[in-house]
């Protein structure tokens, strides 16, 4: 039941339904903890971080996001979502107009994408960067 609360959530956050969003999210999350799946317990907590980013809560996504940001970093288990966390993180950032460490984290992804070698997110990153490198140009302007 929590992977489909997850998916809810998902999907109720792409229709801009975000209460609904964040209660769903909510609910997987805490079926995570009484199961005690780590990853899907990531996984939602990496969603519920981008809804409140869509509701610019920035204050609780910025914290989930640096929560996940350290665990991903530090855990062998989390390690392979490390590039989704800084891809999303600075998208987070920028949403905030803090464009120069936006485009940190988003470099940081692209290295680790780069690694993986999936030209579809590599693809995306770059752009992403470029949307950065704009914002930079245009605020020095």
């Amino acid at each position: 039941m929590a992977k489909t609360y997850g998916l809810i959530g998902v999907y109720s956050r792409i229709v801009n339904k975000i209460e609904d969003s964040k209660k769903y999210l909510s609910l997987a999350i805490e079926m995570n903890i009484q199961s005690g799946n780590h990853k899907s317990l990531f996984v939602n907590e990496l969603r519920l971080a981008h809804t409140y980013q869509w509701e610019t809560n920035y204050h609780k996504s910025n914290k989930l996001f640096k929560k996940l940001k350290e665990q991903s970093e530090s855990d062998t288990e989390h390690s392979n979502y490390l590039d989704f966390v800084y891809q999303h993180y600075g998208k987070n950032l920028f949403d905030q107009s803090e464009y120069q460490l936006a485009l940190k984290y988003v470099k940081k992804a692209l290295r680790i994408r780069v690694e993986k070698g999936n030209k579809e997110l590599i693809d995306s990153t770059e752009y992403a960067i470029n949307i950065c490198n704009e914002k930079i140009k245009q605020i020095k302007e």
